[in-house]
């Protein structure tokens, strides 16, 4: 079997087992909710999902880079797929467990994330030595993760408008059983461990940051801009939570569009024109009332800007990062932004009684202006390098 085709093996597994993913995370909020749970309540959930695993991946995400990646993630799913079999039985809407609810979406969350190094040095296994190539395969991976909410959101909205959560559980363990034999069916691969010995779990993040601290630091501050994502999504959708999954293909939609985009248009110009799109847009958010055809415009656009920086930064800190260090640096740079993410999804369910959406866009969009600041100060990551890599 050729490299091609083993990429679209992979991409396609990733892409089904992102989309039911996706799909049960949206759904989870909405029939929560639906089931009298409060905003508060389900975005705790969700935060746990991201923190928890988190300090999983921080510990041990090293390990991926002496793992077989095509074994770990072949077996990660199918014990994924066992959570969320567990997760059919617990849901019994508002009579739900709450505490044995949350484990198993934790539990579930966990295995699925420590997996993230294992993908991504599979992913560079199909990438030249150029930047260009790195960019490339950079970018198809974004869009077979994030860009799988093109799809997740329509399910969702589908799941959300006709079923039940229990049937977004059945698609989620059906996307993780489908992604695990794809994984069984994929050749062996060949690549250069680390080392014989396990280092200690802090030297990933040292590399993460000497690698690349320009990337790094814009990743940080880009992500904390649209932290609590799919809380601050529902809060968009107001009392028609359907609208949560079409906000949601927008956003996926916008992962297709803006890499496209960042490969032969966008790759020229800096991030600060980006940045204040997406600031922009957040505030404007606050101002359109409801949901609706303007604030869904609204969103698209600001996912654009979102995304055209976030292909960009990939780009470079994968083509940056050597072959046998990639697990240990994707691990690092997962868990810093799920860190973010989940410390967001928490304090936008927390303060939503409290805080306007207005006000949250203008908290949004001044993190933004941090990072626009920052760029200027950064004279050099302006301007267009040998290597042919995107302007930071």
């Amino acid at each position: 079997m050729n490299i091609r085709n083993i990429a679209v093996m992979f991409y396609s597994g990733i892409l089904v087992s992102s989309v039911g993913t996706f799909a049960f995370n949206l759904a989870l909020v909405a029939f929560m909710l639906k089931a009298n749970f409060s905003l508060a309540d389900a975005t705790l959930i969700l935060a746990l999902q991201r923190f928890i695993p988190m300090l999983f991946t921080a510990a041990w995400g090293h390990l991926t880079d002496v793992i077989p990646p095509r074994r770990l993630i072949a077996f990660a799913e199918i014990f994924a797929s066992m959570a969320s079999v567990a997760l059919y039985f617990v849901w019994q809407e508002a009579n739900t467990n709450y505490l044995l609810l949350a484990i198993l979406c934790v539990t579930r969350s966990i295995v699925v994330s420590f997996q993230i190094g294992s993908r991504n040095r599979i992913n560079k296994f199909f990438s030249d030595d150029t930047y260009s190539g790195n960019a490339r395969q950079a970018i198809w991976f974004n869009k077979a993760t994030q860009g799988a909410t093109l799809f997740s959101g329509l399910l969702a909205w589908f799941i959300i408008s006709n079923f039940d959560l229990r049937f977004a559980i059945i698609v989620d363990a059906v996307s993780f059983i489908v992604n695990g034999i794809i994984a069984f069916m994929i050749p062996n691969i060949e690549f250069a461990q680390a080392t014989k010995t396990i280092s200690k779990w802090s030297q990933k993040f040292r590399d993460l940051f000497t690698i690349n601290r320009q990337a790094i630091t814009l990743d940080m501050i880009l992500v904390t801009s649209m932290m609590g994502t799919v809380a601050y999504t529902s809060r968009i959708a107001g009392n028609d939570q359907s609208w949560i999954g079409i906000y949601t293909v927008s956003y996926g939609l916008a992962v297709w569009v803006s890499g496209f985009l960042e490969r032969s248009v966008t790759n020229k110009i800096s991030s600060i024109p980006f940045f204040s799109v997406l600031g922009l847009g957040c505030i404007l958010l606050g101002v359109v009332p409801g949901p609706g055809s303007v604030s869904l415009l609204i969103c698209f656009v600001r996912d654009c800007a979102f995304w055209t920086i976030f292909h960009r930064i990939s780009g470079h800190i994968q083509h940056d990062t050597p072959d046998n260090k990639l697990g240990g640096v994707s691990s690092a740079r997962s868990s810093i932004m799920v860190a973010i993410f989940a410390t967001g999804e928490f304090l936008v369910g927390l303060g939503a009684p409290k805080v306007s959406l207005l006000s949250e866009g203008i908290l949004r969009a001044s993190v933004a202006l941090c990072a626009i600041v920052y760029l200027l100060t950064q004279t050099r990551t302006r301007k267009a390098s040998k290597d042919g890599r995107s302007i930071l």
